[in-house]
């Protein structure tokens, strides 16, 4: 069998499909002069793979097939494997429209966007994937049957799978040098899923069952990548990389015990770490860590069904991972249904004085597949997925107008950039780091 891993790209949006759980997340920040520089850093030093299709084309590779990575264009295939993103969903349709018109080949999309609105698929698609696609693969490529409609998944076992197969993809390009240094920056999965239930977040779309990875084998994997893809850097692509910290703290400790020496970065939540964590995970090669903080407000952050982190701790973690030359890029949502102008200014004052090294703001979107979605869906008016992007504003808000929302994000942006104490500071670490 012929697989073809397919990428559909739009030269005209700064998207990474990765993002936002798997549904795409664009940076479509404002119109001023700022506003485009941003952009221009933002893609011109952001390439990430999809690690769904690194798993895909080593298991069809295990069983004798061929597979081949595509970007943009249509090819002899007998099947067509697609992990479509629902901000660039109008030009991703009409390419999926154009393989089931043009050839004869199966097509099966996988990934949080189409589990969550298969109906925008089912006309055009032959199967669909309700979930870590794995097991379904797994079977298509053991068997040789395509199978039709939406299909449920079988929980998998990490450990048994094959390692992502990187190499069907120009993969030295692969990383973010605003986060972390070094190309190629190669993804390695600790555990998968989170057991929080934030009302907002699309990582729970997939699946909420969090499990976890051999410590001996994700460090077997981190060898292997640097002796294979010569890997300069190393990210943990778990929502919740700490969320099992006796295992995560097994994996540094193995890190260490092998002597490698490679930087690696990671995302979780602030109260799941401490000092003699961190004091590990930085012997071990942690040089960036990312954060959710959403709101300075507790009771926005409630109301989202988040757990609170306590103010107190959140700025010791960081303060001591500014100390250990630890960069850390924290995450902040405007316009949750309870923002307000109050709010929102309380978030843009924190932000200043948490001062990280970056800052990333969002808008507050109602992913299909959340409760978020469920709570707010009679008050959607936007029916133009690509404005899905985490930039837009897609619902009626009761204290906020759609223009003052992307607005304050936007803003937020030139405001904590764009000031004297930040620029000091990363004049400061820049001293470090050299």
């Amino acid at each position: 069998m012929k697989v073809a891993l397919l990428t559909l790209e739009n030269p005209n949006l700064v998207l990474n499909k990765d993002y936002a759980g798997g549904f795409g997340g664009g940076f479509t920040t404002g119109n001023s002069i700022f506003s485009k520089i941003f952009r221009s850093i933002r893609k011109r030093n952001e390439i990430w793979p999809l690690i769904s299709y690194a798993y895909a084309g080593a298991i069809f590779r295990k069983e004798g097939h061929e597979v081949k990575a595509i970007t943009n264009e249509i090819i002899d295939a007998d099947l067509y494997l697609i992990q479509p993103s629902m901000a660039d969903y109008s030009n991703e349709i009409q390419y999926i429209r154009r393989i089931r018109k043009e050839t004869k080949a199966k097509i099966g999309v996988m990934g949080p966007f189409p589990k969550a609105m298969p109906h925008l698929f089912e006309p055009y698609v032959d199967f669909i994937a309700l979930g870590d696609p794995e097991s379904i693969l797994i079977d298509i490529a053991k068997t040789g049957n395509i199978p039709e409609g939406q299909v449920q998944i079988r929980p998998v076992v990490l450990d048994e799978l094959p390692y992502p197969a990187w190499d069907l993809f120009d993969y030295h390009k692969f990383g973010n040098s605003i986060l972390l240094e070094g190309r190629p920056t190669l993804f390695v999965q600790g555990s998968r899923g989170c057991f929080y239930h934030c009302n907002y977040c699309p990582y729970l779309v997939i699946g909420d069952k969090h499990s976890i990875r051999s410590p001996q084998k994700v460090v077997d994997e981190i060898e292997y990548l640097i002796k294979n893809y010569d890997a300069k850097a190393i990210t943990f692509r778990d929502p919740l990389f700490t969320g099992h910290k006796k295992n995560a703290k097994a994996i540094a400790e193995e890190i260490i015990k092998r002597g490698l020496k490679i930087p690696w970065m990671c995302e979780t939540r602030l109260d799941h770490l401490d000092k003699e964590t961190i004091d590990l995970f930085y012997e071990a090669g942690m040089r960036t860590i990312k954060v959710g903080i959403e709101s300075a407000n507790e009771e926005i952050i409630k109301l989202a069904n988040r757990i609170p982190i306590a103010i107190k701790h959140q700025e010791e973690i960081i303060s001591y991972c500014d100390k250990k030359h630890i960069k850390v890029c924290a995450f902040y949502i405007i316009g949750l249904p309870d923002d307000n102008h109050e709010t929102i200014a309380q978030t843009l004052k924190y932000a200043k004085r948490l001062n990280t090294p970056v800052a990333n703001f969002t808008v507050a979107t109602p992913f299909p597949g959340t409760l978020f979605y469920e709570n707010l869906k009679d008050n959607i008016f936007e029916d133009n997925l690509d404005k899905w992007d985490s930039f837009h504003s897609v619902f009626e808000h009761k204290n906020l107008s759609k223009y003052e929302i992307e607005h304050y994000n936007d803003k937020m942006f030139t405001q904590y950039y764009l000031r004297s104490r930040y620029i000091l500071a990363y004049f400061r670490r820049l001293f470090w780091s050299s």
